[in-house]
């Protein structure tokens, strides 16, 4: 966006250079080794230019600070240029691969390709205005556009290729399934921290202590004083004033924009030479089948049962709308010369092979008059001289701002803005006042930290915001006083040592356990009629009597008709944990995607492997918040296949398609990769000077 002001920014500073030029060509001549690379990397012996490089730099970097809202550190820069010459050489790589291999797309394709974007239609119909106007707003050109779309088509034809080799197993789906759905029976005892907490007192001793030894950790945030200047687009509209004489001006110098080109619609027959047959021989056919359309027979058939285009056979060579720069020329000019709708023309030769084409409809091409588009010209008027506006304001502000470079007072009074200031701007940033920190953190706080007192460059927060930022004064660091953090220090060795005594009462529950935890010691069958039932299954694996389970059962549904909840289950394990301060939960099936239960936990059971028969498996996890837990797990059943609903079953072979297809493209395109020839300069690796 700001490209025009830098096209205009820093005349003093070229000035300079040119100077500091001219001296070294006096004293050391001209054979100087300021030289860079003319590339940014060489993929077999086919460069990559540094302005492709630095167009998609320039982009990651923008991306990734709108993001994460954070400086550009170096370390941070090199990583961003590394990725980005990486992705060019592999997409590289891969046209290259492509082009090897054959793969091509006609014409048609990509003019079927273009016309679908929406970016590029009005009304829904494909405008080749739109088109163009789109384009130009990008700074590239339709030859470059239609270039790159094909190069995508040819990679996309390359993916299509290796995906639709792909394909899953029947045993894939089996082991995926009994994996996905595979449930496990868990117990567990949770001691949590907040149970614990009234049983620490921290004396004003240990806090000092604790403040003396980790004080670096109760800092201030690093802040600064600063004035800056700010220029906002939306701040000049209003001054942008629209007279008729100047809009009807407009008007005139962009009249070939509200003028619409012919359009006609065509459907085409394309035939090319098959194996053994000369050029001259499907020219012949290509003309029997022009005298066959002529004495009648069906276009739209004739083009299904020999047409060599496969995009277009099925509909009957279907082309769409055409203008006459949008296919090859002679296409067109065979296209075009046809004088009444429903002509088909004789064989035309392409590069593709021998086309017959039909006229199937024409849209006239029309002009806009001045009135009809008034409104829009107006707002487009105003637009386009609010942007002039703040362009020749921004190259101002810039250009002031480098003349007085230490001091920001006399920038504002000479452009007549208002000088602002920050008393504490924090590292963090503010929001509040610029959304977009990152920037003015990065020029402040920055790795090339702005030196007090001198103004800064040109700063884009946004394609219509700049600012100009001076630092007054630096606030670093410092550490808080005791009386400040006091309560702060005390609440953390609080917790702390929560966290100590749950992890003891922990381990001492874990001792108290008996060597084998049997079903009813745990509280198998506890959790209402579907938890006994599969307690009875599991009782009966382990020898154990499954109506002793389901009498527990039914002696909790009689005490008030439904089931006591896990933690107020009267089984022995229950009881130990809590003479140890805990909680327990008696068994329970369970699968990945359950959420009642600690998301740690769920992790760590099917983390766990299968426990032997008769056999279960202890784990001790601490979570997110320092609440310590002791799981069992008593038993694994995969999941079943034959259960899965019909739909369910096809989205999930969708899914392992899908992942299988993804897996082995991104395996070709290391290995494309790898087997490149690759050059990248040093230079570009590291961050400019």
């Amino acid at each position: 966006m700001l490209q025009r002001i830098r096209d205009g920014f820093g005349r003093v500073v070229v000035i300079i250079i040119l100077g500091l030029i001219a001296v070294s060509f006096i004293f050391w001549g001209i054979d100087l080794p300021f030289t860079g690379p003319t590339y940014a990397a060489k993929v077999n012996g086919e460069e990559i230019s540094l302005a492709e490089f630095e167009r998609n730099l320039q982009a990651e970097q923008a991306n990734f600070v709108e993001l994460y809202r954070i400086e550009l550190d170096e370390p941070i820069r090199r990583q961003l240029r590394t990725a980005v010459i990486e992705r060019l050489i592999s997409q590289r790589a891969l046209t290259q691969r492509v082009r090897d291999l054959g793969y091509r797309v006609s014409d048609e394709r990509l003019a079927e390709s273009v016309q679908s974007i929406p970016l590029f239609q009005i009304g829904g119909e494909f405008s080749m205005d739109m088109l163009r106007s789109q384009l130009a707003l990008q700074g590239m050109s339709v030859a470059q556009f239609e270039e790159l779309q094909r190069r995508q088509l040819e990679l996309l034809d390359l993916q299509n290729g290796i995906m639709n080799a792909s394909f899953v197993t029947p045993d894939d789906y089996v082991r995926y399934v009994e994996v996905l759905n595979q449930r496990r029976e868990v117990a567990y005892a949770t001691f949590e921290v907040a149970s614990f907490l009234d049983q620490v007192e921290i004396t004003d001793e240990q806090v000092e202590e604790h403040y003396r030894e980790f004080g670096e950790r109760y800092m201030t945030e690093e802040t600064a004083a600063i004035e800056y200047i700010e220029l906002k687009r939306s701040d000049l509209a209003d001054q942008v004033e629209v007279d008729e004489a100047a809009l009807r001006d407009y008007y005139e110098r962009r009249r070939t924009r509200y003028r619409t080109e012919e359009e006609r619609a065509a459907s085409h027959i394309l035939i090319t030479p098959d194996d053994g047959e000369t050029d001259e021989q499907a020219r012949a056919r290509a003309e029997a089948l022009v005298e066959r359309i002529r004495a009648g027979e069906d276009f739209a058939a004739l083009a299904a049962e020999h047409s060599d285009d496969p995009g277009t056979a099925s509909s009957g060579g279907n082309l769409g709308w055409i203008t006459r720069d949008m296919l090859d020329a002679a296409f067109t000019e065979a296209l075009y010369s046809l004088a009444q709708v429903g002509d088909v023309s004789d064989p035309v030769k392409t590069d593709f092979g021998w086309h017959i084409i039909r006229f199937d409809d024409i849209r006239p091409g029309e002009e806009r008059t001045f009135d009809e588009v008034r409104e829009e010209l107006a707002e487009e008027y105003r637009n386009e001289q609010a942007d002039d506006l703040f362009y020749d304001q921004a190259n101002r502000l810039a250009d002031v701002a480098f003349e007085e470079y230490d001091n920001l007072e006399r920038v504002a009074s000479t452009l007549g803005l208002p000088l602002k200031r920050l008393e504490t701007f924090p590292r963090s940033g503010d929001p509040n006042a610029f959304p977009n920190s990152a920037p003015i953190v990065s020029v402040v706080f920055g790795v090339e930290a702005l030196e007090i007192g001198i103004n800064s460059d040109l700063i884009e927060l946004a394609d219509d915001h700049v600012v100009v930022v001076r630092v007054v004064e630096r606030f670093p660091p410092e550490q808080r006083p005791l009386e400040e953090v006091a309560d702060e220090i005390r609440e953390t060795l609080r917790r702390e040592r929560a966290e100590e005594l749950a992890a003891e009462a922990l381990a001492a529950f874990a001792a108290a356990l008996p060597d084998e935890l049997t079903p009813e010691f745990l509280g198998a069958g506890t959790e209402g009629a579907e938890a006994s039932a599969d307690a009875e299954g599991d009782s009966d694996a382990e020898g154990d009597s499954s109506e002793d389970a389901a009498a527990a059962a039914d002696g909790e549904a009689s005490d008030g008709g439904e089931s006591e909840p896990a933690d107020g289950a009267d089984v022995p394990a229950a009881r130990l944990a809590a003479e140890h301060g805990g909680t327990w939960h008696v068994p329970r099936w369970v699968q990945r995607s359950d959420f009642d239960m600690p998301s740690e936990v769920i992790a760590a059971a099917f983390n766990l492997g299968k426990p032997a028969e008769g056999k279960r498996i202890r784990e001790t996890v601490e979570t997110a918040n320092g609440d310590r837990v002791l799981l069992v797990l008593s038993g694994v059943e995969p999941g079943n296949p034959s259960e899965v609903p019909l739909d369910r079953r096809t989205a999930i072979l969708q899914q392992l398609r899908d992942a299988r297809a993804g897996a082995e493209i991104g395996a070709y395109a290391t290995s494309v990769r790898e087997q490149a020839r690759v050059n990248v300069p040093q230079q570009v690796l590291e961050t400019p000077f």
